[in-house]
């Protein structure tokens, strides 16, 4: 397990390094006003969430306002793991059903350009589970991002971040969801 938070902990660098480079080629700044953006992710298990649960994919929207020399963000989703069985016996179809986890993020953040078109970002919010017995989590995710101008005020955004979400079970235990989120996202001005 801890090869796999290390392998994920790695791609994260080596894709800072990646989009830091790309962002130092790209001659257009990409509009840095008031904007919305919706988007969609997909996320691959780290940690203990990943022997039930290896990947799932969600949709979001995000609103950014520039503030100094950063933008405050806002977001909300919906996100979906697949249980593993799941994704195995799609093809086998064996009759069962699986149980897949729903939640629904909600997010305030900072977003910096360290470069016109390249990006750190930092968001915190809550979680909350969609399924029974499901308890709200706090949520935390660091990550990187490169936005492509695609034309006046819009943009095609690219990112990846590691989000880590922590909350008590019924017993009183903190269990930790922690995974790798890759986002696609179409940007545009609201001025």
């Amino acid at each position: 397990m801890r090869f796999i938070n290390n392998l994920g902990v790695l791609f994260l660098i080596s894709i800072f390094y990646v989009t830091t480079a790309a962002a130092q080629i790209l001659p257009i700044p990409v509009f840095r006003g008031k904007s919305a953006s919706f988007g969609l992710n997909g996320n691959y298990a780290l940690g203990e969430l990943n022997s039930g649960y290896r990947i799932g994919a969600g949709a979001y929207i995000k609103a950014e306002i520039p503030i100094t020399t950063f933008n405050f963000t806002v977001s909300a989703g919906y996100t979906d793991f697949l249980a593993n069985q799941t994704v195995k016996n799609v093809f086998t179809s064996d009759g069962n059903h699986y149980k897949s986890y729903s939640y629904v993020p909600i997010n305030i953040g900072a977003k910096y350009y360290i470069t016109t078109n390249f990006y750190g970002a930092l968001e915190t919010g809550g979680v909350i589970g969609l399924n029974n017995g499901s308890k709200p989590a706090f949520s935390y995710a660091p990550g990187v991002g490169l936005a492509f101008p695609i034309g006046s005020k819009k943009a095609i955004d690219m990112g990846v971040s590691y989000e880590k979400w922590e909350r008590k079970d019924t017993q009183g235990e903190v269990n930790i969801n922690q995974f790798m989120c890759f986002k696609l996202a179409y940007k545009f001005g609201i001025e």
